[in-house]
């Protein structure tokens, strides 16, 4: 068994965000720059990847509603049409 800190599992996200036009690499830095939510773009991982953002949810339930709020608040804020909404934890 290793030792040292534990941590806790996450879950990972390749959000397909091509609906939405957007430049994944360009909103990944706005995001990141607004303090609103980390994205990875899609990009990152091969050319395979435009159009879609990684995303890494913590394990706490409502730590993964805050981050999608705050991804919709970003996507919204750059005028996208935003169809669905997280439930509350």
């Amino acid at each position: 068994m290793p030792s040292g800190p534990r941590t806790a599992a996450c879950t990972l996200v390749f959000a397909d965000v091509r609906d939405f036009n957007l430049d994944t690499v360009a909103f990944s830095f706005e995001l990141a720059r607004a303090g609103q939510v980390i994205t990875v773009p899609g990009e990152a991982f091969g050319p395979g990847g435009a159009g879609f953002l990684r995303v890494t949810f913590a394990p706490e339930p409502a730590k993964v509603t805050e981050g999608v709020n705050r991804l919709l608040t970003g996507l919204r804020e750059r005028g996208n049409v935003v169809k669905f909404a997280p439930r509350s934890a």
